[in-house]
């Protein structure tokens, strides 16, 4: 059977997974852990490809001509193996770690600034 040239956006895959992630409410070590889960739900479905008689490019890679784009099919198999993570609010839970921090104190410094130009002057 001749391989079949496909294409990949998994730098996409990978990205939205990482932000989906990072606004998760999970400790770093269940964030870490749940993210090699991902990676090896990822790798194991475009080997499948592969195995299948489909060389799959990254996106990047394809300068010209038409190669099928197997982004959706590959994101929907590893999300029906692993849990797309759900963000802090979504579960009811209180915004945790360097997130939290970081809108706590922006809006600590809006509080405190309100009204104020640049410059000091109101």
């Amino acid at each position: 059977m001749p391989n079949v040239l496909t294409t990949d956006k998994l730098q996409g895959i990978i990205g939205d997974y990482l932000q989906a992630q990072a606004r998760s409410n999970a400790d770093e070590q269940t964030a870490a852990r749940q993210t090699a889960v991902f990676m090896a739900a990822l790798d194991e479905t475009v080997s499948g490809l592969s195995k299948s008689g489909k060389v799959v490019l990254v996106h990047e890679a394809i300068v010209g001509g038409e190669v099928p784009d197997v982004t959706q099919s590959v994101k929907t198999a590893v999300y029906a193996k692993v849990p797309r993570p759900q963000p802090a609010q979504a579960l009811g839970a209180a915004p945790q770690g360097q997130a939290a921090r970081v809108e706590q104190e922006m809006q600590a410094f809006m509080a405190a600034n309100q009204g104020r130009q640049r410059d000091g002057k109101p």
